[in-house]
């Protein structure tokens, strides 16, 4: 009897525990998603560093939205193929990789044409701020990654 309170009780907490890990365990965030820098004009982290004016702000989600709408007529119209992307990826075929690549320069001239729209409502100190960050974004990016060194066997 007392074998099958123990389990009993054992169950009910194993299952309460997995009835309520979805609502209280958030999910895991995603290393480097490069497809959602096309969800939007700029990363979070940019526009927190601007501290932008309530006018400033909305100024910005106005040109979000019309940035996701074009976007998103530009992908209606240019789909990609997203099998030759993997292949490509798996098998590091650089002369495919930048195919693809140009094939999104579209997208992309769109999205810095918002980019420009946005630099262009900020103040002088704001842009600084913009260039400054946006220029450390990029030497980060054209950093060679470092090679790993294996440790000598003993």
């Amino acid at each position: 009897m007392k074998l099958v309170k123990i389990l009993t009780a054992t169950s009910v907490i194993a299952v309460s525990g997995f009835a309520f890990a979805d609502e209280t365990t958030p999910p895991p965030a995603a290393h480097h998603n490069k497809g959602a820098m096309f969800e939007h004009i700029l990363p979070v982290k940019i526009i927190e560093s601007l501290v932008l004016t309530a006018d400033q702000q909305t100024a910005l989600a106005s040109l979000d939205a019309a940035f996701k709408k074009d976007a998103a007529k530009w992908r209606a119209e240019n789909p990609v193929d997203e099998a030759a992307v993997q292949k490509a990826r798996e098998t590091q075929d650089g002369e495919a990789i930048r195919q693809l690549r140009q094939k999104q320069q579209g997208l992309m001239d769109i999205r810095k044409s918002y980019i420009e729209k946005f630099r262009a409502a900020l103040t002088a100190e704001q842009q600084a701020t913009f260039d400054r960050v946006i220029g450390a974004g990029r030497n980060h990016q054209a950093q060679p990654k470092p090679t790993p060194v294996t440790p000598p066997a003993n």
